[in-house]
């Protein structure tokens, strides 16, 4: 494999300079810089990344920790968009991912041993203390969604806004005639849950409607929960007119079991799903939705991360991105 002081014999120039072309740092003329990227590239030249750790360079390489299973990862299209927007800028930095799921051991140790540059956290947990880690270590570090209250902790975070995006979605049912709205949440350890709790429950007390506390019920985030607790919703002597999926995945189980007890959407019961990715692109009738900005949220981790790496003052350390509620077929005036 040749290196970059082969590169340089070729040449008859430093190795320095070799290496500031290669990784398009200033100091090196754009004809010289062109001849030397063009051997690199032909002679199929790889960087030592475990040489770059040595000397404390950045290495290329960018954690992201998911702390659930490999199998919810990739069953919730949450992650996988999340995971599309980082690739995207991690591809135009010329970086490589390193994806680790669980976290077990800690947080703190894929740069500990060198093997990243700094890692982006996805979908972690209000209660999460393996967070606490990173920030004592000043390891580079984004998280997704954040805190509550971001003066917890000094990290950077990205989100897309959850309150009154819920509310919208709420107040348009209500608006409507429904008075038995279910919402189907996640558990009470997340950002998502909470915030998008506030937004519903508002929607209600600014019309001085009481919530029916047996209409909220808390999940896992899976499709197989959607289904099972959707089912025991409409097994209720009254059950909902209407229900919000906490995301796809819940909203689609959601609809099964509807469809399961041979009952129609919107006719029976309006539907309402937050997150909008392509897995729900296809329903009949489209579905109403909060459209969260799930691969512009990873692009922002990404770029926040790197400008971290670079050592770019951030100008806003939590950055929120906008969400947007959607009417389309699958809420209707309630029957009867």
């Amino acid at each position: 494999m040749i290196s970059i002081k082969d590169i340089a014999r070729k040449l008859n120039i430093s190795p320095s300079t070799v290496s500031r072309a290669i990784n398009n740092k200033e100091g090196v003329g754009k004809v010289l810089k062109g001849k030397i990227q063009k051997i690199a590239k032909e002679e199929g030249y790889h960087p030592n990344y475990k040489a770059r750790a040595l000397v404390g360079g950045n290495i290329g390489v960018i954690g992201v920790i998911i702390p659930r299973s490999a199998e919810f990862t990739f069953s919730n299209p949450f992650y996988p968009q999340i995971l599309k927007g980082i690739g995207k800028v991690a591809e135009k930095s010329d970086s490589n991912i390193l994806l680790s799921f669980e976290g077990r051991e800690g947080y703190a140790l894929l740069y500990l041993k060198r093997l990243v540059d700094g890692v982006i956290i996805v979908g972690h947990r209000l209660d999460d203390n393996k967070i606490n880690e990173l920030r004592d270590k000043n390891i580079p570090t984004v998280l997704v969604p954040g805190y509550l209250d971001e003066a917890e902790l000094s990290l950077p975070s990205i989100d897309a806004e959850n309150i009154q995006s819920v509310f919208d979605a709420t107040n348009h049912l209500l608006e409507l005639g429904h008075r038995k709205i279910a919402f189907i949440l996640g558990a009470y350890n997340s950002k998502y849950t909470l915030e998008r709790l506030a937004g519903y429950k508002k929607a209600f007390q600014r019309e001085n409607i009481p919530i029916i506390k047996n209409y909220i019920i808390e999940s896992d985030f899976t499709k197989s929960e959607g289904f099972r607790l959707m089912r025991k919703l409409l097994a209720l002597p009254q059950p909902p007119t209407a229900f919000i999926g906490i995301n796809d995945n819940v909203t689609i189980g959601g609809i099964q079991a509807i469809y399961h007890e041979k009952l129609r959407v919107p006719k029976d019961i309006s539907v309402i799903t937050i997150g909008d990715s392509e897995y729900v692109s296809d329903f009949t009738p489209p579905l109403t939705a909060i459209r969260i900005p799930m691969v512009e949220i990873g692009k922002k981790a990404a770029q926040t991360l790197f400008n971290v790496l670079k050592g770019v003052r951030l100008k806003k350390k939590n950055i929120i991105l906008p969400s947007e509620f959607i009417v389309r077929g699958s809420t209707d005036i309630p029957s009867g």
